[in-house]
């Protein structure tokens, strides 16, 4: 969501605001899930060297969410075990810049449906019981990739999004990170960009979504039902959401990490925010 709206607006911010985005999709032969970044740095080095010579661009700015690696990955301890060492080649590449570091993170029990969804979203056809039992419930801390974080770039160049704004509606989420980078503070949003974006399955899509990935394998024609349940079957035009961790088990990952994720947040973060309905 907030990668969308970077793109609609990437010709107003380099404008008026002096800041150059560069899109994800351009970003994904760079990095991968932060493997190619590792092995061959020749193209963000490229364009690194291309920010460096734009004389209007103050701030190179990038949103990536797979840079970490994958998470949950059977045998390997922590939620991102690959994430130091990308950290180190990243941290080695802006070398005589001065970054700012963006980390959304999201209570455990909502990081495991999204990631279930988007398994799905993307040709994963498990049920969501058998997918579940592969997930340490034991490993799900947001700590040790903070801290990685944290002990390569400084403290102080780290800033926590809590995800759960979004609650808030999607401008306000979209203000309060380009808030946290220190960017863009008159950005004038257009209107017609607000609305849902990144609407998840709905209940009655979940369940088709399986179907379909068991029955079509050609990427093209996967694209093609992705696009048909997004549209006539997601959270935007049916609200029931796919019933899929239990109350039990929910309340158990809120025991277990509800004080250590709140206290991530203690001095920035407002209790009430946290309770409010989505936008």
């Amino acid at each position: 969501m907030v990668q969308q709206c970077l793109r609609t607006h990437a010709r107003v911010l380099y404008r008026d605001h002096r800041v150059r985005y560069v899109p994800r999709p351009d970003l994904v032969p760079m990095f991968g899930w932060g493997e190619r970044l590792v092995a061959d740095p020749t193209a963000f080095r490229g364009l690194l060297a291309d920010f460096r010579a734009d004389r209007r661009a103050r701030v190179l700015l990038a949103s990536y969410d797979n840079l970490c690696g994958h998470p949950f990955l059977t045998g390997r301890p922590g939620l991102y075990p690959d994430a130091p060492a990308h950290l180190e080649a990243l941290h080695a590449e802006l070398a005589g810049l001065d970054p700012t570091i963006l980390l959304s993170v999201r209570p455990q029990h909502e990081l495991i449906e999204s990631y279930y969804l988007q398994h799905v979203n993307v040709g994963g056809s498990t049920p969501f019981g058998e997918w579940l039992r592969r997930i340490d419930l034991d490993a799900l801390s947001w700590l040790p990739l903070v801290s990685a974080l944290r002990s390569t770039f400084g403290p102080d160049a780290v800033r926590l999004i809590d995800f759960r704004r979004l609650r808030l509606g999607a401008e306000e989420f979209v203000r309060h990170v380009l808030d946290e980078a220190g960017i863009a503070p008159g950005l004038v949003i257009d209107r017609r960009w607000l609305g849902r974006h990144n609407p998840s399955l709905s209940a009655a899509g979940l369940e088709l979504a399986l179907a379909f990935n068991r029955r079509f394998r050609d990427p093209r024609e996967r694209a093609v039902v992705r696009s048909y349940l997004q549209r006539y079957f997601s959270n935007a035009v049916d609200p029931e959401r796919p019933t899929l961790l239990g109350a039990q088990l929910r309340a158990d990952l809120a025991d277990r990490y509800g004080a250590e994720y709140e206290a991530l947040f203690a001095a920035r973060l407002e209790p009430a925010t946290c309770e409010r309905e989505p936008a």
